[in-house]
């Protein structure tokens, strides 16, 4: 089982990846002046870019979590050093060659709002809520790179703490973002995503050794239920929250101005 988590490929990723891209593309060319689409579909296509975005999540939260705990397995640790250094060489120098580009566009243009640099180079886009549209992709990167900076230091513990440490992420996950969102709206912290990655990663030799390996066996099962983690805190969690909010705001509007302020807070 070890040896087949570490040689195996795993050819589902591809087309999961694939569709993840697809639906992030769509969902921006729908926001695009005289696309074909975007009448009257933007918010539901923003949808699906969301889910896009938390599809590739997943599909990285386990990549990574296997890779770290294959090399505990047969180093008996997790070499931090070498774990950074691969993933800064591996995205530093395109992230940054964008960042430069924008920044010498910027001198003409004047499109970067305050903060936008700090935040792009400090990967922390995804907190940074007032910026322009040129940088504010990378939100998604810089919730990766938090993410590689943070989980390696969980695999030094174990398998055990990760999975637990990936449970309680996944549990808590959606009610920290609608809290999050009261306060601090267009803050980005989608971490349960990655981490309904990292526990399939951590469950995986359970599933297969388990009672129903014959149902278990196919990863696309496997991974349909971190796409189901990830999703359900979207739809069934702070999607009805948000409806609520809008149904008493719109009640709210002939209260007096006090009355509304204490309702919202």
């Amino acid at each position: 089982m070890h040896q087949m988590s570490r040689s195996a490929r795993i050819p589902s990723l591809d087309g999961l990846r694939a569709l993840s891209i697809s639906l992030v593309i769509f969902a921006h060319l729908c926001g695009t002046t005289d696309w074909p689409f975007s009448q009257g579909t933007l918010s539901a296509t923003r949808n699906l870019g969301a889910l896009g975005v938390r599809v590739f999540f997943v599909i990285s939260g386990f990549l990574i979590c296997q890779q770290l705990i294959d090399e505990s397995q047969a180093q008996g640790t997790v070499s931090l050093r070498r774990f950074w250094l691969r993933r800064s060489l591996r995205i530093f120098p395109p992230a940054f060659a964008f960042i430069g580009v924008m920044c010498t566009l910027n001198h003409t243009a004047r499109f970067l709002e305050p903060g936008d640099l700090t935040a792009a180079v400090t990967y922390t886009m995804n907190y940074h809520r007032q910026h322009a549209w040129q940088l504010g992709h990378l939100w998604s990167l810089s919730v990766e790179e938090q993410f590689y900076l943070t989980w390696p230091l969980v695999a030094l513990a174990g398998v055990t703490h990760m999975r637990f440490c990936a449970l309680v992420t996944i549990i808590l996950g959606p009610f920290m973002r609608l809290l999050v969102s009261q306060y601090y709206p267009g803050v980005l912290i989608p971490f349960d995503a990655i981490a309904a990655g990292c526990f399939l990663a951590c469950v995986r030799p359970r599933l297969h050794a388990s009672a129903l390996n014959s149902w278990y066996t196919h990863f696309p099962i496997n991974l349909s239920l971190g796409l189901a983690c990830a999703t359900i805190s979207f739809y069934a969690v702070e999607r009805p929250f948000q409806r609520l909010r809008r149904a008493l705001e719109v009640r709210l509007i002939g209260a007096p101005a006090s009355i509304r302020q204490v309702a919202l807070s």
